[in-house]
């Protein structure tokens, strides 16, 4: 997409060391003028140019008035506190590391501190690691801080080169070293690079046309786009704008979060969105032949570590730099993809577990003995909790009496499963609700003041998916209720008369609003409270305080008192159960979802449907759940219990009496 001219006028934009810079006119002069320079040295000295030396040359001063013109701008996202959320670093002069304290540069068999340009060895050099100083793996703020120090001006490397082979073809190539890499992987050290091609032989030829195609590398691949096509923005027509994923600092064409399972597209999740801001780093040219000593280094920019978090390899050893075209036709592709706006359960639970998984990962590298110490514990934790409970029988009939935890959960699972001609149907709705959500967000972003707001917000960033989260919860959250509370109810006329129709259910939905009510207030209320440190204790407490109000309000009028009561001296049991229901609840349908992204390659909306069908069966025995959960708590306070948990009567009797 290229943006006019009108719509960037020249405003001052700050870089992270404060320094001004006035965008636009003044450069695109600059470049018009060494351009007619060319032109008339070409035309009126064409001796005089061949004869020169490299830096007075007519190929040189159109190599450089080409980067020039073409020079990216970079759209990093902000970073509102120092080590906060955002993106800390920017391109800068990897020769800033040389003559620093604390700096080694470490050999096979030599160690060099605070090492100088010339210290780098020649040749081949893989076995050399340049090691700055801190722990890549447990980064704290010290490289933030260490980036700051440098005090190193936002700058890129440009290069025009040709593949032998391919005449006709030239390729523009921008490279960035950033300090330090802080993502699903962490190491110091990091190049990224962008490229335009022309199909000219000489810079001058390339001078009087347009680029063709460009490729932005993310990972260890990259995407390519048509100088033309709507995806790529660009000022001017000219200059390409770069979006910078925050932490992996991969390129992309727009501001979005990225979604990648592969080396070539990053196992995660990117993420451009924007609050943002520009910058346009100082061009060094990087002549073949007369490379600067660090640019022919073949060793490693940044400390060793263990796979994917050692310090990378400087550019002359990856495949772009000698093969460019070669490169862009086996790494790259069309198109990248970009997670649903508002996220999803399932898209947003790979982001979240992928970041999770290196955080591990990172503590089994840095400390495995402490990482396999905790990881026993909580497995012994786990098993030692499995096996104080029991799992069988599962008891369906009667089906409100006493039982362990663990039969709770299997008993529930056979009810759903024996009748799923009556549940399905009524997990269906869950399907519809979410249907529901997104055609409500389409009209409401499309034809209303919402969308408005929206495009404050800024729909592609944090608080548009924001905004579309709350559209969307005014119909998924009132299903999930209606589902959850349906359940509940045709279990209870299982349980009194051995059947029940739809029409019966939603009869009884009407009487139980009060059940609906809570089932749609208590638990975003409890969620809320999770997720800050003062309220965490306190929605722990009321979670296994209420542990069984939903159903309960199906039977009385004062649910929030009969759970309390009903939960007395049982609140660490209460809460573990009503903890585990929530978990399977979420658990089932999002690794679901998870196994179907992985596994295949279906759309995010496919794959999301998916997971709804998981959660249509699950939300219903999670339900039935908690029904066994409150009918067992109603058991225990009743002086009519026997010794091995089971009553007398039929089965109107099971259904038994409850509180006021």
């Amino acid at each position: 997409m290229s943006t006019p001219a009108d719509t960037h006028p020249p405003t001052p934009t700050r870089t992270h060391h404060g320094r001004i810079r006035v965008d636009g006119r003044a450069e695109r002069l600059t470049t018009t003028v060494l351009a007619v320079a060319v032109c008339l040295l070409a035309v009126l000295c064409p001796s005089a140019a061949a004869a020169g030396d490299d830096s007075t040359s007519a190929h040189d001063t159109a190599v450089e008035v080409l980067l020039a013109r073409h020079a990216p701008l970079l759209r990093l996202v902000e970073q509102p506190e120092p080590c906060g959320k955002g993106e800390p670093y920017q391109p800068m002069r990897p020769d800033a590391l040389f003559g620093r304290e604390g700096f080694v540069l470490r050999g096979p068999d030599s160690t060099i501190d605070e090492p100088v340009e010339s210290d780098l060895p020649s040749g081949a050099a893989d076995s050399w690691f340049l090691d700055l100083p801190g722990d890549a793996l447990r980064p704290g703020c010290r490289y933030e801080q260490l980036f700051d120090a440098l005090q190193s001006e936002p700058t890129m490397y440009g290069r025009v080169v040709s593949e032998p082979g391919r005449p006709g073809e030239l390729v523009v190539q921008y490279w960035f070293f950033y300090l330090y890499n802080d993502w699903n992987d962490r190491h110091e050290g990091d190049w990224e690079m962008v490229q335009l091609v022309f199909a000219a032989s000489t810079a001058e030829e390339a001078l009087d046309s347009a680029p063709e195609r460009a490729m932005y590398a993310q990972h260890e691949g990259g995407e390519i786009s048509e100088w033309r096509d709507d995806v790529l923005e660009t000022v001017d027509g000219v200059r390409p704008v770069v979006y910078v994923a925050a932490g992996s600092h991969a390129s992309y064409f727009s501001s979005d979060r990225w979604f990648g399972k592969s080396a070539q597209s990053g196992f995660g999740c990117d993420d451009t969105r924007r609050p943002s801001y520009e910058i346009e780093p100082d061009v060094e040219i990087l002549r073949d032949g007369a490379l600067p000593r660090w640019a022919e280094y073949t060793g490693h920019w940044g400390e060793r570590r263990p796979s994917f978090n050692n310090g990378p390899t400087g550019p002359i050893t990856k495949l772009q730099w000698s093969s460019p075209l070669t490169w862009m036709e086996t790494q790259g592709r069309r198109g990248a993809a970009n997670l649903p706006d508002g996220g999803s359960t399932v898209t947003d639970a790979f982001c979240a577990a992928a970041r999770g998984a290196s955080v591990v990962l990172f503590g089994l590298l840095d400390r495995p003995a402490a990482v396999g110490i905790v990881a026993g514990i909580v497995l012994c934790g786990i098993v030692l909790l499995a096996r104080r409970t029991r799992w069988r029988p599962s008891v369906t009939a009667p089906l409100l009496v006493r039982r362990r935890a663990g039969q709770m959960l299997t008993s529930a699972f056979t009810v759903v499963r024996s009748r799923y001609r009556l549940f399905v149907p009524i997990g269906a709705l869950l399907i519809v609700g979410g249907l529901a959500a997104v055609a409500l967000q389409g009209l409401l972003l499309s034809t209303t003041e919402v969308g408005d707001v929206a495009d404050v917000a800024d729909r592609r960033s944090i608080w548009g998916a924001v905004v579309a989260l709350l559209i969307g919860s005014v119909t998924t959250v009132p299903t999930a209720a209606a589902v959850t509370v349906l359940s509940m109810l045709a279990a209870r006329r299982l349980a009194t008369s051995g059947g029940c129709s739809l029409r019966d259910l939603f009869g009884d939905l009407r009487t139980a609003w009060r059940a609906v009510l809570i089932a749609i207030l208590l638990p975003p209320s409890i969620a809320l409270l999770l997720v800050s440190v003062i309220g965490f204790p306190i929605a722990v407490f009321l979670l296994a305080r209420w542990a069984v109000a939903l159903p309960a309000a199906i039977e009385c009028r004062r649910p929030l008192r009969r759970s309390a009561e009903l939960t007395q001296g049982r609140r660490i049991r209460s809460g573990a159960i009503t903890l585990t229901s929530v978990v399977w609840s979420q658990f089932v349908p999002v690794s679901v979802g998870i196994v179907a992204l992985l596994v295949t390659d279906l759309s995010f909306d496919v794959v999301n449907l998916i997971a709804a069908v998981a959660a249509s069966f699950v939300i219903p025995t999670v339900a039935v759940m908690q029904l066994m959960h409150w009918a067992d708590l109603e058991r225990r306070s009743s002086p009519e219990i026997t010794e091995n948990g089971t009553e007398p009567g039929t089965a109107a009797h099971d259904l038994g009496t409850t509180g006021p």
